[in-house]
């Protein structure tokens, strides 16, 4: 029995949102507005600093048989924020220039704000954003590679190692849940749909002046 694969199925048209946008399928075809991806760059880079907090706070709670999948997931984290530095210096943009947009505000605080939540829940919200940009942007791959501009950014969430650890992260939370009371398998549910609406919003940002 796999809890997350029930929430999956449960609210597959929320989850079909999530993961399912116009920015997607434009950096697909090499479309998509230079302007439009690095607002989201930035927005995505200014996520993921908080997002290596989140993840650092869930080992707190976390027993000692899901650290090996935590903590890979950090290492992999440090990797991820200098290849987000990387393209961000060569496109020339000043990080100490941008700040966070309402939708990637109200996701970082909506991540903290799990932060207090038992641990079933913390590590629900922890898969569903990583499954999210993994699903998100394997199914929007282009049908053969270099086939546009922003194959870089597909290549990397779309990868088999990156599929390797969403499913070891499915594996924590489903481990997780197995134990958890049903207030908080409730309380894990909301999370789920939040994750979807969040992830959402996050897509349309890029469309934004």
């Amino acid at each position: 029995m796999s809890v997350c694969n029930d929430l999956h199925a449960e609210h597959s048209t929320a989850w079909s949102q999530a993961v399912s946008h116009p920015f997607l399928e434009a950096c697909r075809d090499g479309t998509l507005d230079l302007k439009a991806f690095d607002t989201w760059l930035v927005q995505d880079y200014l996520f993921v600093l908080e997002f290596a907090r989140f993840m650092a706070l869930a080992i707190t709670k976390a027993p000692y048989r899901h650290f090996h999948t935590l903590l890979g997931g950090i290492i992999a984290l440090e990797d991820e924020l200098s290849w987000f530095q990387g393209c961000l210096g060569t496109r020339g943009i000043n990080l100490e220039e941008e700040a966070a947009k309402a939708p990637c505000q109200e996701y970082i605080d909506y991540m903290h704000s799990c932060n207090d939540q038992p641990y079933p829940i913390h590590v629900t919200v922890l898969w569903a954003i990583e499954k999210a940009y993994h699903e998100a942007w394997h199914a929007h791959q282009p049908p053969q590679p270099n086939q546009a501009p922003y194959d870089y950014a597909t290549e990397r969430w779309a990868s088999e190692p990156f599929s390797k650890y969403v499913k070891e992260l499915q594996a924590v939370a489903d481990d997780a849940l197995a134990s958890a009371t049903r207030d908080e398998r409730t309380a894990a549910r909301a999370a789920f749909i939040n994750v979807c609406r969040l992830e959402r919003d996050f897509w349309a940002m890029a469309y934004e002046t």
